[in-house]
């Protein structure tokens, strides 16, 4: 598509919305961003390209129209998938990637193919606007929505592995927001993204390896296991240790919720679980607090260190802990700390992993995500420790 064409898809999303497509609202989406020419640096071409990057500034002027704007656009594909509709025709995802979504997926029907469909022409006619209209803030308001929806439900292979039924629980709670309508759990059961239809991406999913920790306190060796929506049965390879135990150790939603290198030890969950439902918090609530805890902090960066140790095993441990940093400041959403110079800054006060766990501890605390008048948060934190 073209840009006239975007702004009319974007009009019909509008009009979906019961809102205005404003004159003002075209004009902003036509204006051109200060950056540079994306055509000589294919890395941050790409960066833009995938939206971890953004060219957006954070004006006051442009907030509220972009976050409104990617709203209506966002609810609008989702419709169209409902409604079995695609951006344009199918004929160009092979036209572009080489094979059809059929034969990459191993499926021919059923929910998750149809979201594809949209998903993938979406993309297809995106990609016409790059790079030679990448500076208008169309471009990016459509590059972002992209991303969003891609990171949960298409994700790009790469070094970070998250453990599937994290996404799972990502993509159910995204279709009961956007979509309702599509039998979520048709989509999740048969899914090659999550490793749960057969196939050649489904069986590539089962090989990734996630890391979780033994479940004997006195070991709590990081251990490599399949990504697999399934229960395990592990064994912990310490000689010293060989503890047998059942990954995730509870069927609980919230838990599938939190990173697999962050789960507490059984009778942890009992007391979290209890002191979750003695308040009744949201599953995705409450898992958000146990990530945002000092205990789950130290867990997920003792793992990173180890896994980073085996990866770069002739760095230096300074080196090691400015590529921990990055792993942080980094992660979507873009943390506070965006640049080399100022991650630099920051390493030189940090000469060791606790250094670096205690930084992180002290930061998180200045802003603290959200009140506890309660002592909810407190007491999370007060089982976690224990």
């Amino acid at each position: 598509m073209n840009v006239n064409e975007w702004l009319s898809c974007l009009s019909e999303a509008y009009d979906v919305a019961k809102k205005e497509f404003s004159s003002r609202r075209k004009r902003l989406l036509l204006r051109k961003l200060p950056v540079e020419d994306l055509s000589e640096d294919r890395g941050t071409k790409g960066m833009f390209r995938m939206g971890v990057v953004s060219a957006l500034p954070p004006w006051a002027e442009f907030q509220d129209d972009v976050e409104e704007t990617m709203q209506a656009l966002t609810r609008y594909f989702f419709r169209k998938t409902v409604c079995g509709e695609t951006f344009g025709p199918t004929s160009r995802i092979e036209e572009t990637f080489g094979n059809p979504l059929e034969e990459n997926y191993g499926l021919t029907k059923g929910p998750f193919i149809d979201l594809a469909k949209t998903y993938w022409t979406y993309k297809v006619e995106v990609d016409d606007l790059f790079p030679k209209r990448h500076d208008l803030v169309l471009s990016q308001v459509l590059a972002r929505v992209e991303g969003d929806i891609a990171s949960v439900l298409f994700p790009t292979p790469g070094p970070l592995v998250i453990w599937v039924r994290q996404r799972s629980q990502q993509q159910r709670q995204l279709l009961e927001q956007y979509a309702p309508e599509i039998d979520i759990d048709a989509f999740l059961e048969n899914n090659p993204i999550l490793g749960t239809s057969r196939g050649r991406i489904s069986r590539k999913v089962f090989e990734e390896r996630i890391l979780i920790r033994c479940q004997n306190p006195n070991c709590a060796r990081v251990l490599r296991v399949p990504n697999t929506v399934k229960a395990l049965r592990v064994r912990c390879p310490n000689r010293k240790c060989k503890a047998c135990f059942r990954f995730p150790a509870r069927e609980l939603e919230w838990l599938d919720q939190v990173r697999p290198d962050a789960h507490p030890e059984p009778h942890k969950i009992d007391e979290l679980e209890s002191h979750r439902r003695s308040y009744d918090i949201p599953h995705n609530l409450f898992a958000f607090r146990v990530m945002g805890s000092p205990w789950a902090t130290r867990r997920v960066q003792e793992s990173v260190y180890a896994q980073l140790r085996t990866e770069m095993p002739g760095a230096s441990e300074k080196e090691l802990l400015k590529a921990i940093f990055k792993t942080r400041a980094f992660a979507l959403p873009v943390g506070p700390i965006t640049s080399e110079e100022e991650i630099d800054k920051a390493m030189k006060s940090i000469n060791s992993l606790e250094d670096l766990i205690s930084y992180f501890i002290t930061e998180e605390a200045k802003e603290p995500a959200s009140p506890d008048p309660f002592g909810i948060g407190a007491r999370i934190d007060e089982i976690l420790s224990a």
